[in-house]
């Protein structure tokens, strides 16, 4: 779940930023590690983290993700396959407004599970969702929403930053950080830091954070907007 934070992005019920590719190029302590891309048609959303040739062999990642929302911006289904160095599976997800069901398959054996919730949440796309909403309607309120892996549920703070200028891969854009907080009811916590675009499609920029592997980032190398017309 960790690193399918890198690819969590978007997905808004009102479909302004329908149309979209997004490329990523991803580092691990300094060293290219590989690249995520994101695609969104309409409502629906696609996404892939994969290591390269180099670090396949250390510590290989190859996940892919497809995830649908409903008028609120909540998914409805969440499909995730995922291949952790030596651990495969993949989980299908189903989000009700009061009950979550799921389906885990890990090295071909399959279980159900079904839970009762409280308040909905989000999958590792559309969290972020309100984050991007945020940097255009009210980008210096915090923010707190749970989010479900499949496995886990976990809880998660965003903390505006002042506006900064930052240099990226297709140029120098004025940018709206955020210090991204994810915990659990235990001793678990990760910290990150997410900068949004605050113009145009207020697209995200760049994540830097601390994981499994070590300090990581992302940094957009593409932007392609069907919509807006415009390709960088």
């Amino acid at each position: 779940m960790k690193k399918m934070f890198i690819i969590g992005m978007l997905l808004l019920p009102s479909l302004v930023f329908a149309d979209e590719k997004f490329e990523y190029e991803l580092k691990v302590l300094g060293s290219e590690y590989g690249t995520a891309s994101l695609y969104f048609d309409g409502n629906k959303g696609y996404g892939q983290i994969k290591a390269n040739q180099k670090w396949a062999s250390v510590w290989n990642v190859d996940n892919r993700i497809a995830s649908q929302v409903d008028e609120t911006g909540y998914p409805i289904k969440t499909q995730f396959t995922y291949n952790f160095d030596k651990y495969k599976g993949a989980y299908d997800i189903d989000h009700g407004k009061s009950r979550v069901r799921v389906l885990k398959e890990r090295n071909g054996v399959k279980k159900r599970k079904s839970f009762v919730i409280k308040q909905r949440m989000h999958d590792m796309i559309s969290w972020l969702a309100e984050v991007r909403t945020a940097v255009i309607e009210n980008p210096d309120k915090p923010l707190s929403f749970k989010v479900f892996s499949g496995a886990k549920v976990y809880d998660v703070h965003c903390q505006p930053q002042p506006k900064e200028l930052l240099h990226t891969p297709i140029g120098a854009k004025t940018a709206k950080p955020y210090l991204i907080t994810v915990t659990r009811p235990s001793i678990y916590k990760r910290e990150m830091r997410v900068w949004f675009n605050t113009t145009k499609n207020f697209e995200p920029l760049k994540l830097v954070g601390k994981f499994k592997v070590g300090h990581g980032e992302a940094n957009i190398v593409s932007l392609k907007s069907n919509e807006k017309g415009e390709q960088q």
